[in-house]
């Protein structure tokens, strides 16, 4: 009885703080909050791009994992709904006193979300890129989610929000799609082009439908229906044409190895002296890096004798139940043309769902000294990682290292 009486006291007391609270939020108005967030625009953007970047930071860790999609969808669905919502609000649907005070908030919400998308972009694609291969791509990403905090103004304005809102959905997509069909290579990509589309077809009917003639001039009345006029309008052609823009440059940075080949990433490499298999895992040994180039892990320069292989190991994550092939394609600089002369390749199969990725190595005799290096591609040639190394003859001992991997 005691704890009834104490449920139903906590249940007023609670009940009469929320109306309290929502009593002074009323009486708020709302060019007093348009004025707070003018006031301190600058610096309410920037904490959101640093929130959204640290939250992605410390939890993004990998593609195939239901917790890390959960964040980019409700990032995704976040900014979705405040484009809707910002439309319908400038055309004068939204009436009700409480979207007078969350609408100016509204563009502070949209640099969040994608501020959280572009920052976890550049985190997972980071991890499959091979920067000789990538960069470009890389600093896209880098420099939407920098230029985000001064976005603010540009996201009142449709096109643009549009735009924006196309980009992060395709970037998802592109390693979404693969997970969720265990597939990988040139069709699932044109897969998650096509979803894409179809995803922002959706938000460009439900904009049409919620504000009505502000986007879409000849939209007919109460029936939600667009006019085959419409198509016509200044404001649906520009959305349309930046939309196929942004998709016709997703497939030239595709086709040409610019985008990385995410969800596939080079999780270790290194160029080996011997790699025997064993019942712990691949026993590796290997030169050790000179102090100063402790970051990269093992010697540039590798010792040779004549008649022994050298020997490249790799490990290659991939999302469980995704099976592909991977090739080594060695590579010798050639000095007098200037140019990159194919050795040879070598393919082997990889599984995924190990952490670390799925250990393989391959091996080349008949080497000679010069600059090589191990272009690590996925069977479409799409670019995982590349390993430089320069051969020397060996004229003495020199340090090795065993270790199980």
């Amino acid at each position: 009885m005691k704890i009834i009486v104490i449920i139903n006291l906590w249940s007023i007391i609670f009940k009469l703080g929320m109306d309290n609270f929502i009593n002074k939020i009323k009486k708020v108005r709302p060019s007093e909050i348009k004025g707070f967030v003018i006031k301190y625009e600058k610096p309410l953007s920037f904490s959101a791009m640093v929130l959204g970047f640290v939250i992605d930071v410390l939890t993004l860790t990998r593609v195939d994992l239901w917790l890390d999609n959960l964040i980019l969808l409700s990032y995704l669905a976040l900014s979705g709904i405040i484009i809707i919502l910002l439309n319908s609000f400038y055309v004068g649907k939204l009436r009700h006193w409480i979207w007078q005070k969350l609408i100016p908030w509204a563009p502070i919400g949209l640099q969040f979300a994608f501020g959280g998308l572009f920052s976890g972009f550049v985190v997972l694609y980071s991890r499959s890129a091979s920067l000789s291969a990538s960069w470009l791509f890389l600093a896209i990403m880098a420099f939407l989610l920098i230029a985000n905090e001064f976005f603010e103004k540009r996201y009142h304005k449709p096109t643009f929000q549009l735009s924006i809102y196309f980009i992060a959905i395709f970037s998802y997509l592109i390693f979404a799609v693969p997970v969720l069909i265990n597939k990988v290579g040139a069709l699932t990509f044109l897969l998650s082009g096509f979803t894409s589309l179809f995803i922002i077809t959706i938000i460009l009917r439900l904009i049409a439908i919620f504000s009505g003639q502000k986007f879409f001039p000849n939209l007919r009345k109460n029936s939600g229906v667009l006019d085959i006029n419409s198509l016509n309008s200044t404001s649906w052609r520009s959305a349309w044409v930046s939309v196929f823009s942004i998709y016709v440059a997703f497939n030239i940075f595709y086709f040409t190895s610019i985008i990385p080949p995410i969800p596939l990433s080079l999780k270790d490499k290194v160029v080996a002296h011997s790699i025997q298999r064993t019942s712990e895992g691949y026993r590796v040994v290997y030169e050790p890096a000179p102090w100063y180039m402790f970051f990269k892990g093992f010697n540039n320069e590798f010792n040779y004798t004549e008649g022994n292989p050298v020997y490249i190991f790799n490990s290659i994550f991939a999302p469980a139940d995704i099976e592909t092939e991977v090739i080594h394609e060695w590579q010798n600089y050639n000095k007098e043309t200037g140019k990159w002369e194919t050795a040879g390749k070598i393919q082997y199969h990889i599984s995924g769902g190990r952490d670390k990725g799925y250990r393989g190595f391959s091996l080349k005799t008949g080497v000679w000294p010069g600059k090589w290096r191990v272009n690590v591609k996925t069977k479409n040639g799409l670019l995982l990682g590349r390993i430089k190394f320069k051969i020397v003859e060996a004229k003495g001992p020199f340090d090795l290292i065993s270790e199980i991997r």
